[in-house]
């Protein structure tokens, strides 16, 4: 995911505390072709939020 150079990414209140889920759900994908999103979704795994900041 690339941002515009203006955006930033700002975690929920709390997202990285402790005690708090460090695994977020990738963002969401479309794709015209329901066959072409049918290879990646099985791949598809949650992110460590770390990776957001």
């Amino acid at each position: 995911m690339t941002l515009p150079p203006t955006t930033t990414f700002v975690p929920a209140p709390g997202a990285d505390g402790l005690g708090a889920p460090w695994l977020l759900p990738g963002s969401e994908r479309h794709y015209d072709d329901p066959a072409e999103a049918a290879w990646p979704a099985p791949r598809r795994s949650p992110q460590p939020v770390r990776t957001f900041t």
